[in-house]
């Protein structure tokens, strides 16, 4: 990434020098923050040539769903590997027979937890659209 930066800085061959005021150059810092822009070069340089901005938004609402949001994914995770270790046990340690009514109870609770992870994406991708679209009316 580094490497990226310097070679875009070597192209970069002009230099403009512009002055602010404290309130203005406070100004420009707040607004670069607000575009989660860290370089106010940058932040500038995109603003006049009409460049992208992301928008961050501190919504303790969507703070709170994007700790369960995460919360679930690592649940998921854990049942994942809950699952193989599972399977892995009674392939070893019951004979075939019991093994396969064993294996189709798990399955029928699969078939479940999907339905409920399908339901959740649904969800999640709904609250992310809203977001998208609140931020992009920001902007």
């Amino acid at each position: 990434m580094k490497g990226k930066t310097k070679q875009s800085e070597k192209n970069k061959s002009r230099f403009v020098g512009i002055r602010f005021t404290e309130e203005e150059f406070a100004l420009i810092l707040q607004k670069s923050e607000k575009f989660a822009q860290k370089n106010i070069s940058e932040y500038i340089r995109k603003h006049l040539l009409g460049g992208k901005f992301y928008v961050e938004i501190h919504d303790p609402v969507f703070e709170k769903i994007n700790i369960v949001v995460s919360g679930y994914t690592e649940q998921i995770k854990k049942i994942g590997r809950n699952y193989n270790q599972v399977v892995r046990y009674l392939q070893a340690k019951h004979p075939p027979q019991e093994t396969k009514i064993l294996l189709e109870r798990l399955e029928k609770m699969t078939e479940i937890i999907l339905k409920n992870t399908t339901a959740f994406d649904k969800i999640s991708k709904q609250i992310l659209q809203y977001y998208d679209s609140k931020n992009q009316q920001k902007q």
